[in-house]
C-alpha cells in the first residue's frame, strides 16, 4: 500500500509542476459555509463550485522522456513487497501484482535453477502476507474478498501443488502473529468471537 500511496504522491507532484494553477479561476465567493460551534459535524453542508468535481477521462501514456508525464505511468507502476527467504535458503517468496491482484510467488536461488523466472503460487483473490514455516514446509498466507479486509488463512505446501484452508471465509477480521518455532502452530488476533474485539488465537 505505501508504494501506491508514494506512486501517487510522484504523479501528483508531476502533474503540480506540468499545469500550474489558472490565476484567471477565481474560487467560489460562498467557500464553505460556516458551522455553529453547537452543530454536529454530519449536519454540516459544503458548498462545491462546479470545477471541483473531478471528470473522467481516458488515460494515455506518454512516450518515455516527455518532459510532463501523465498520472497513468504512476498508477501502473509494479513492485515486489513481503519478500521471504525459505529455511534452507534455495526459494524466495514474494508478492507482487503483476497480473492484476497482489499474489504469491517464488523465485529460485539454486545454482540448477539460476536462470529460471519466478513462478505465481496464487491465483485467486489479492494476497495479503505470506510466511514461511520455521522448517520451511509449508507457507501460511491470507487473503481477503474484495478488499473486504476480512483476511482468511490458508497454507500453502512451498511448490504450490497442495493447500487447505486454516479459518474459514466469513465476517471476522483476522491479523497474523507468528509461527511457533517448531512451526506446528501459528497465533493470530481475531474479532470472531463476537465481531467487535480482538483477541488472541492458536
Amino acid at each position: 500500500m505505501r508504494h501506491i500511496q508514494l506512486a501517487i504522491l510522484a504523479a501528483a507532484v508531476a502533474l503540480a509542476a506540468c499545469a500550474p494553477l489558472d490565476p484567471s479561476v477565481a474560487l467560489p465567493a460562498e467557500g464553505i459555509p460556516a458551522t455553529p460551534p453547537d452543530t454536529a459535524r454530519d449536519t454540516a453542508t459544503i458548498a462545491y463550485h462546479p470545477g471541483d468535481v473531478p471528470e473522467p477521462e481516458p488515460a494515455e501514456l506518454d512516450l518515455a522522456g516527455a518532459a510532463c508525464q501523465s498520472i497513468a505511468r504512476y498508477l501502473n507502476i509494479r513492485s515486489v513487497v513481503g519478500a521471504q527467504l525459505s529455511a534452507d535458503g534455495r526459494t524466495l517468496i514474494h508478492r507482487t501484482s503483476t497480473t492484476g491482484l497482489p499474489q504469491l510467488w517464488r523465485t529460485r536461488l539454486d545454482a540448477e535453477h539460476a536462470n529460471a523466472h519466478p513462478e505465481q503460487l496464487t491465483f485467486g483473490n489479492r494476497v495479503q502476507f505470506a510466511s514461511y514455516s520455521p522448517r520451511g514446509d509449508w507457507i501460511a498466507y491470507g487473503t481477503d474478498r474484495g478488499g473486504d479486509e476480512r483476511t482468511q488463512f490458508f497454507l500453502l505446501s512451498p511448490d504450490g501443488t497442495r493447500e487447505r484452508e486454516l479459518t474459514p471465509a466469513d465476517g471476522a477480521f483476522r491479523n497474523f502473529g507468528g509461527w511457533s518455532p517448531r512451526g506446528d502452530r501459528i497465533a493470530y488476533s481475531s474479532t470472531e468471537r463476537d465481531g467487535r474485539n480482538f483477541d488472541i488465537w492458536i
